[in-house]
């Protein structure tokens, strides 16, 4: 396993929760900012719409919002544009590896840790704690 991604997912794992709720990450502001033109069906922590055009699944509990890719369709090269797309609307990022990674939202204190599976993107929020040395 690379040492920084270790010590990055151990850091952001030292720091206090971001619960997705309406006081540290609000829940309407995230699926907002992630399904296309704000569009989509809420109901007991799980909601469904379009991103980039793909029918997808978000649910979160505590601190974890978990999205799933429920096309049909199985191209890598269209799940990786769907994974790009999600994490560029959420940190608003362009440049960022689909490998498991930890960033801070821009103009935010939470923490983001991205993990990866084959149809599945996972978001861990914490809020961003000082490095202790």
């Amino acid at each position: 396993m690379n040492t920084n991604y270790q010590k990055g997912i151990e850091y952001a794992l030292s720091c206090p929760e971001a619960p997705i709720n309406e006081k540290d990450v609000l829940s309407d502001a995230l699926l907002d900012a992630l399904f296309d033109n704000s569009n989509y069906i809420e109901s007991k922590q799980k909601a469904v719409g379009f991103i980039s055009g793909y029918p997808s699944l978000a649910e979160w509990r505590n601190n974890k919002l978990t999205v799933t890719f429920v096309s049909s369709g199985d191209a890598r090269r269209v799940i990786n544009d769907w994974r790009r797309e999600i994490i560029s609307r959420l940190i608003d990022r362009q440049d960022t590896p689909l490998t498991t990674f930890t960033s801070v939202a821009e103009d935010s204190d939470i923490l983001c840790t991205f993990l990866f599976t084959p149809r599945e993107l996972a978001v861990l929020f914490h809020h961003n704690c000082p490095r202790q040395q």
